[in-house]
């Protein structure tokens, strides 16, 4: 993948750090957390309530207003 193209969707995906985010889970639970951090073009940091940090797929994670 180009290179360009890989960091213009990290630049894009720090756009989000600071927005609170519902994490969907693979059994079907979600939680709600804030992004604090891009790992890489699909994958952010996000806090959930009890301040522990997890790296979490774009896909799964949905904005709340």
């Amino acid at each position: 993948m180009n290179s360009t193209i890989t960091s213009d969707k990290i630049e894009i995906n720090k756009r989000m750090i600071g927005k609170t985010v519902n994490v969907l889970c693979k059994d079907g639970s979600s939680w709600i957390g804030e992004v604090t951090g891009v790992v890489d073009e699909t994958t952010l940091y996000i806090f959930d309530g009890e301040g522990n940090s997890h790296e979490i797929d774009i896909f799964d994670i949905r904005s709340v207003n």
